[in-house]
């Protein structure tokens, strides 16, 4: 099944319809992360654990800054839980990046502040070169939300911005610090909850993202727009060897996360997979099962003579390997540096152009074939403005339901068994978690069957 051209209008409402999946999703997923149903659910047993334990956090000696963090971090705690009800599904992510913020200034210790940094990933968190953003000149904070995608513009040496930018949804605010900085919030107060000889920080960590708890403030910050969720999720992508240091976890899960699964963001219990596998479902049915990339983008085009419209295409699921964010960070990022200078040696002041990643994924983009039968050609195609898309005819549509109206929805895989893989991948999930005396009492009652 090869890819479709799009262009034009059909490009933004593809983006548009990604974005609706993201929030939707998103919103579902945190409220089964906090309650298992909305507001004013009644609040978990974890919610109420975290809470008495924020309380009971020692306030930080002869450290104003850090004191600060952690007195926010409790008012938002108090604010979400009041006794047994939840009120403010956002307020637990607030929370959390109040207290990220407490341990990144040294209010948990050394080791704790160290830890921080440490789950960043050195190179992609490089603010003199990889992460570059500045606060949008003028904006007025009396008048606009103080939210990152709103205040920062994202700048041309950006690679976060480079690959938002060609996978679709909206720019946001580069790689997300506050991300990580919850990721070992979380690891904290599953320390001081459940103090253990054998737990390690990193292994706190890696049970937040296993049972799902980092999805409340991926979740929060994506749908209050501090973060997209690229930025979220590859934050979280890119900190896997810091993480997975136990030997009985697996490390390369995140870092092959396909942003197209969000299953990927917790191996939690059923409800929360339920509502995150709903969410794939949901952003399959967005695109009939076919993944964005943006070859040529109002960026690449602006001011020139020629070119007048957008261009993407839409590609079949057999594609997943190149929506694995954490894999191809650093093929961005190569694909920048390559367009530093032009061949005639002139420094290149701009944003680098689609083309230059387009061009090093396309034995990936597989091109579909004009109505002549001929190969459509990728360094032709995004030399086109409309009227010569136009002419590429069942080739090119510039109405996104035409061109889904073109492609079938593809089913999920069927085992030999005739049983759908999703499902059955969920059994051997709930197995594996299971405690030896849980498993012993489930062959005992499917011995009575």
């Amino acid at each position: 099944m090869s890819a479709v051209v799009i262009y034009g209008n059909a490009v933004q409402e593809a983006r548009n319809r990604l974005r609706s999946a993201h929030a939707s999703t998103m919103f579902e997923a945190l409220s089964a992360a906090l309650s298992g149903s909305g507001h004013d659910a009644q609040a978990s047993e974890f919610n109420r654990v975290v809470l008495e334990t924020i309380k009971n956090l020692p306030e930080p000696v002869g450290n104003a800054v850090a004191k600060e963090r952690l007195d926010k971090a409790k008012t938002r705690f108090a604010q979400a839980v009041q006794g047994d009800t939840l009120h403010d599904l956002f307020a637990i992510g607030d929370a959390l990046r109040e207290l990220g913020d407490y341990l990144a200034e040294g209010g948990g210790g050394a080791d704790w502040k160290a830890f921080v940094r440490s789950v960043r990933d050195a190179y992609a968190f490089n603010q003199s070169a990889n992460r570059a953003r500045q606060p949008i000149p003028d904006f007025d904070m009396s008048q606009w939300p103080q939210l990152g995608v709103f205040k920062f513009k994202l700048l041309d040496r950006s690679v976060v911005k480079y690959m938002e930018r060609f996978y679709g949804p909206y720019l946001g605010a580069d790689i997300s610090a506050t991300t990580t900085d919850s990721l070992v919030a979380l690891a904290y107060l599953l320390s001081q909850m459940v103090p253990s000889p054998a737990s390690t920080r990193q292994v706190d960590a890696q049970i937040a993202i296993e049972e799902g708890l980092a999805l409340i403030p991926v979740a929060s910050m994506v749908l209050q727009y501090h973060h997209t969720l690229i930025e979220c999720e590859l934050a979280l992508s890119l900190t896997v060897p810091a993480l997975y240091t136990d030997p009985r976890h697996d490390g390369t899960r995140l870092a092959e996360a396909d942003f197209y699964d969000f299953t990927v963001l917790t191996n939690g219990g059923d409800a929360l997979r339920d509502v995150l596998e709903a969410g794939n479902q949901t952003l399959a049915g967005e695109l009939k099962g076919h993944r964005l990339v943006v070859l040529r983008d109002l960026i690449d085009i602006r001011d020139n003579p020629y070119a007048d419209c957008e261009i993407g295409l839409l590609l079949p699921p057999s594609a997943r390997s190149l929506f694995q964010l954490g894999t191809h960070y650093r093929a961005f990022a190569q694909a920048r540096k390559k367009q530093i200078m032009s061949r005639d040696g002139v420094f290149q002041k701009a944003d680098p152009s689609l083309y230059g990643i387009a061009e090093e994924f396309e034995a990936d983009l597989d091109l579909p074939t004009t109505g002549s039968g001929g190969d459509i050609d990728l360094s032709d195609l995004v030399r086109m403005n409309s009227i010569d898309l136009k002419a590429l005819g069942a080739a090119a549509f510039d109405d996104l339901d035409k061109a889904l109206a073109t492609v079938a929805q593809p089913q999920p895989h069927v085992d030999v068994t005739g049983t759908a893989t999703p499902a059955r991948q969920n059994v051997a999930n709930a197995v594996a978690r299971m405690s030896p005396e849980q498993l012993a009492a489930l062959v005992q009652l499917l011995n009575k069957q």
